[in-house]
Protein backbone atom coordinates (compact mmCIF):
# COMPACT_ATOMS: atom_id res chain seq x y z
CA UNK A 1 0.00 0.00 0.00
CA UNK A 2 1.40 3.39 -1.02
CA UNK A 3 1.65 5.93 1.77
CA UNK A 4 1.66 9.60 0.83
CA UNK A 5 4.38 11.70 2.49
CA UNK A 6 1.56 14.13 3.32
CA UNK A 7 -0.42 11.58 5.36
CA UNK A 8 1.64 12.21 8.50
CA UNK A 9 1.16 15.95 8.14
CA UNK A 10 -2.59 15.53 7.77
CA UNK A 11 -2.74 13.37 10.87
CA UNK A 12 -0.82 15.96 12.89
CA UNK A 13 -3.21 18.66 11.68
CA UNK A 14 -6.19 16.54 12.73
CA UNK A 15 -4.67 16.02 16.17
CA UNK A 16 -4.19 19.79 16.56
CA UNK A 17 -7.78 20.38 15.54
CA UNK A 18 -9.04 17.68 17.93
CA UNK A 19 -7.32 19.40 20.85
CA UNK A 20 -8.16 23.06 20.23
CA UNK A 21 -10.28 23.44 17.12
CA UNK A 22 -8.85 26.13 14.86
CA UNK A 23 -7.28 28.06 17.76
CA UNK A 24 -3.66 28.66 16.88
CA UNK A 25 -4.14 27.87 13.19
CA UNK A 26 -2.95 30.43 10.67
CA UNK A 27 -5.48 31.48 8.03
CA UNK A 28 -3.87 29.35 5.34
CA UNK A 29 -3.83 26.34 7.70
CA UNK A 30 -7.59 26.63 8.27
CA UNK A 31 -8.17 26.54 4.52
CA UNK A 32 -5.57 23.82 4.03
CA UNK A 33 -7.36 21.67 6.61
CA UNK A 34 -10.74 22.22 4.97
CA UNK A 35 -9.30 21.20 1.60
CA UNK A 36 -8.30 17.81 3.05
CA UNK A 37 -11.96 16.87 2.68
CA UNK A 38 -12.02 17.82 -0.99
CA UNK A 39 -8.76 16.12 -1.93
CA UNK A 40 -8.08 12.70 -0.47
CA UNK A 41 -4.36 12.78 -1.20
CA UNK A 42 -1.70 15.34 -1.90
CA UNK A 43 -0.58 18.74 -0.66
CA UNK A 44 -3.36 21.26 -0.09
CA UNK A 45 -1.05 23.83 1.51
CA UNK A 46 -0.02 25.39 -1.80
CA UNK A 47 -3.64 25.65 -2.94
CA UNK A 48 -4.63 27.34 0.32
CA UNK A 49 -1.83 29.89 -0.01
CA UNK A 50 -2.70 30.55 -3.65
CA UNK A 51 -6.39 31.14 -2.90
CA UNK A 52 -5.70 33.55 -0.04
CA UNK A 53 -3.15 35.41 -2.16
CA UNK A 54 -5.62 35.68 -5.07
CA UNK A 55 -8.65 36.86 -3.08
CA UNK A 56 -6.84 38.75 -0.31
CA UNK A 57 -7.97 37.01 2.90
CA UNK A 58 -9.56 33.85 4.22
CA UNK A 59 -12.90 35.62 4.51
CA UNK A 60 -12.64 36.82 0.92
CA UNK A 61 -12.07 33.24 -0.22
CA UNK A 62 -15.30 32.14 1.47
CA UNK A 63 -17.13 35.16 0.04
CA UNK A 64 -15.82 34.69 -3.51
CA UNK A 65 -18.30 33.72 -6.26
CA UNK A 66 -18.62 29.99 -6.84
CA UNK A 67 -17.63 30.30 -10.50
CA UNK A 68 -14.43 32.21 -9.68
CA UNK A 69 -13.40 29.62 -7.11
CA UNK A 70 -14.10 26.72 -9.45
CA UNK A 71 -11.93 28.32 -12.14
CA UNK A 72 -8.87 28.49 -9.87
CA UNK A 73 -5.99 26.08 -10.37
CA UNK A 74 -6.39 22.80 -8.42
CA UNK A 75 -9.86 23.77 -7.20
CA UNK A 76 -12.71 22.82 -9.53
CA UNK A 77 -16.44 22.60 -8.88
CA UNK A 78 -16.37 20.00 -6.08
CA UNK A 79 -13.90 21.98 -3.96
CA UNK A 80 -15.63 25.28 -4.74
CA UNK A 81 -18.93 23.92 -3.43
CA UNK A 82 -17.20 22.77 -0.24
CA UNK A 83 -15.69 26.22 0.32
CA UNK A 84 -19.01 27.99 -0.30
CA UNK A 85 -20.76 25.63 2.11
CA UNK A 86 -18.76 26.95 5.09
CA UNK A 87 -20.38 30.41 5.50
CA UNK A 88 -23.80 28.87 4.87
CA UNK A 89 -23.19 26.33 7.63
CA UNK A 90 -22.10 29.19 9.91
CA UNK A 91 -25.30 31.08 9.13
CA UNK A 92 -27.53 28.06 9.82
CA UNK A 93 -25.60 27.31 13.02
CA UNK A 94 -26.04 30.88 14.28
CA UNK A 95 -29.73 30.95 13.42
CA UNK A 96 -30.39 27.63 15.15
CA UNK A 97 -29.07 28.98 18.46
CA UNK A 98 -31.92 31.42 18.98
CA UNK A 99 -35.05 30.11 20.62
CA UNK A 100 -38.35 31.67 19.53
CA UNK A 101 -39.45 34.37 21.92
CA UNK A 102 -40.23 38.04 22.33
CA UNK A 103 -37.76 40.55 20.92
CA UNK A 104 -37.42 42.96 23.84
CA UNK A 105 -34.00 44.53 23.24
CA UNK A 106 -31.88 45.79 20.39
CA UNK A 107 -29.51 42.91 21.11
CA UNK A 108 -32.34 40.42 20.60
CA UNK A 109 -33.10 41.92 17.19
CA UNK A 110 -29.42 42.04 16.19
CA UNK A 111 -28.90 38.40 17.19
CA UNK A 112 -31.74 37.33 14.90
CA UNK A 113 -30.73 39.54 11.98
CA UNK A 114 -26.92 39.22 12.03
CA UNK A 115 -26.79 35.68 10.55
CA UNK A 116 -28.64 36.93 7.46
CA UNK A 117 -25.45 38.74 6.45
CA UNK A 118 -23.05 35.81 6.79
CA UNK A 119 -21.14 34.90 3.65
CA UNK A 120 -22.09 37.88 1.53
CA UNK A 121 -19.85 40.55 0.13
CA UNK A 122 -22.79 42.45 -1.32
CA UNK A 123 -25.19 44.89 0.28
CA UNK A 124 -28.20 43.07 1.72
CA UNK A 125 -31.40 44.39 3.27
CA UNK A 126 -33.07 42.22 5.91
CA UNK A 127 -36.20 42.67 7.98
CA UNK A 128 -37.64 41.42 11.25
CA UNK A 129 -41.44 41.60 11.54
CA UNK A 130 -43.07 41.55 14.99
CA UNK A 131 -46.56 40.95 16.31
CA UNK A 132 -48.17 42.98 19.11
CA UNK A 133 -46.29 40.92 21.72
CA UNK A 134 -43.00 41.50 19.88
CA UNK A 135 -42.77 37.89 18.78
CA UNK A 136 -41.10 37.36 15.39
CA UNK A 137 -43.49 36.79 12.49
CA UNK A 138 -40.75 36.88 9.85
CA UNK A 139 -36.98 37.29 9.88
CA UNK A 140 -35.14 37.13 6.60
CA UNK A 141 -33.50 38.83 3.66
CA UNK A 142 -35.79 41.29 1.95
CA UNK A 143 -33.55 41.69 -1.09
CA UNK A 144 -29.95 42.09 -2.19
CA UNK A 145 -29.05 45.63 -3.14
CA UNK A 146 -28.93 49.11 -1.68
CA UNK A 147 -31.28 50.07 1.13
CA UNK A 148 -31.73 53.32 -0.77
CA UNK A 149 -33.48 51.67 -3.71
CA UNK A 150 -36.65 53.20 -2.31
CA UNK A 151 -39.20 52.09 -4.89
CA UNK A 152 -38.22 48.43 -4.60
CA UNK A 153 -37.81 48.73 -0.84
CA UNK A 154 -41.28 50.07 -0.23
CA UNK A 155 -43.06 47.47 -2.35
CA UNK A 156 -41.27 44.45 -0.89
CA UNK A 157 -41.45 45.78 2.65
CA UNK A 158 -45.18 46.48 2.49
CA UNK A 159 -45.95 43.10 0.93
CA UNK A 160 -44.15 41.25 3.72
CA UNK A 161 -45.64 43.36 6.52
CA UNK A 162 -49.18 42.90 5.22
CA UNK A 163 -48.69 39.17 4.58
CA UNK A 164 -47.49 38.57 8.15
CA UNK A 165 -50.02 40.96 9.75
CA UNK A 166 -47.17 42.55 11.69
CA UNK A 167 -47.36 45.67 13.84
CA UNK A 168 -43.63 46.35 14.23
CA UNK A 169 -40.60 46.22 11.95
CA UNK A 170 -36.84 46.22 12.49
CA UNK A 171 -34.84 46.85 9.33
CA UNK A 172 -31.17 45.98 8.88
CA UNK A 173 -28.65 46.44 6.11
CA UNK A 174 -24.92 45.98 5.87
CA UNK A 175 -22.02 48.15 4.77
CA UNK A 176 -19.73 45.53 3.15
CA UNK A 177 -16.78 47.87 2.69
CA UNK A 178 -17.46 50.51 5.32
CA UNK A 179 -18.15 51.17 8.97
CA UNK A 180 -21.35 50.82 10.96
CA UNK A 181 -22.43 54.44 10.65
CA UNK A 182 -25.52 55.34 8.60
CA UNK A 183 -25.16 57.83 5.77
CA UNK A 184 -27.50 60.79 5.38
CA UNK A 185 -29.19 58.93 2.54
CA UNK A 186 -29.62 55.84 4.77
CA UNK A 187 -31.35 58.02 7.36
CA UNK A 188 -33.49 59.87 4.83
CA UNK A 189 -34.64 56.59 3.27
CA UNK A 190 -35.42 55.16 6.70
CA UNK A 191 -37.54 58.17 7.63
CA UNK A 192 -39.43 57.88 4.36
CA UNK A 193 -40.11 54.18 5.01
CA UNK A 194 -41.20 54.99 8.56
CA UNK A 195 -43.85 57.35 7.20
CA UNK A 196 -45.18 54.72 4.81
CA UNK A 197 -45.42 52.22 7.67
CA UNK A 198 -47.17 54.72 9.92
CA UNK A 199 -49.77 55.08 7.20
CA UNK A 200 -50.81 51.45 7.67
CA UNK A 201 -50.53 51.46 11.47
CA UNK A 202 -47.13 49.77 11.69
CA UNK A 203 -44.20 51.00 13.80
CA UNK A 204 -40.64 51.11 12.51
CA UNK A 205 -38.94 50.03 15.73
CA UNK A 206 -35.36 50.42 14.55
CA UNK A 207 -32.93 50.20 11.65
CA UNK A 208 -29.61 48.46 12.28
CA UNK A 209 -26.47 49.03 10.21
CA UNK A 210 -24.33 45.87 10.29
CA UNK A 211 -20.58 45.53 9.64
CA UNK A 212 -18.76 42.23 10.26
CA UNK A 213 -20.41 41.34 13.55
CA UNK A 214 -20.75 44.92 14.75
CA UNK A 215 -23.84 47.08 14.41
CA UNK A 216 -25.29 50.44 15.25
CA UNK A 217 -28.91 51.13 16.16
CA UNK A 218 -30.28 54.20 14.41
CA UNK A 219 -33.00 54.53 17.05
CA UNK A 220 -30.69 54.29 20.08
CA UNK A 221 -28.15 56.60 18.43
CA UNK A 222 -30.77 59.30 17.89
CA UNK A 223 -30.57 59.29 14.10
CA UNK A 224 -34.34 58.79 13.82
CA UNK A 225 -35.31 61.57 16.22
CA UNK A 226 -37.38 64.23 14.49
CA UNK A 227 -35.10 66.98 15.77
CA UNK A 228 -31.99 65.32 14.37
CA UNK A 229 -33.67 64.73 11.03
CA UNK A 230 -34.77 68.34 10.65
CA UNK A 231 -31.35 69.70 11.64
CA UNK A 232 -29.16 67.36 9.62
CA UNK A 233 -31.03 65.75 6.72
CA UNK A 234 -31.82 67.76 3.64
CA UNK A 235 -35.44 68.90 3.66
CA UNK A 236 -35.73 68.18 -0.07
CA UNK A 237 -34.74 64.54 0.44
CA UNK A 238 -37.64 63.97 2.84
CA UNK A 239 -40.23 66.30 1.32
CA UNK A 240 -40.89 67.66 4.82
CA UNK A 241 -43.37 70.47 5.18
Amino acid sequence: MNVSPHDGHRQRMRERFALNGFRGFAAHEVLEYLLFYARARGDTNATAHALIEKFGSLRAVFDAPLEELAACKDVGAHTAYLIKMVPELARVYAESGHEPGAVTTTGDAAALLAPKFFGTGEEVVAMLCLDNRRNPKFCGVLYEGSVNAVDVNIRLLMEKVLATKSVGVVLAHNHPNGIAIPSELDIATTIRLREYLRGIGVTLVDHLVMVEGDYISMAESGFLDEGYVRRNIYRSELDLE
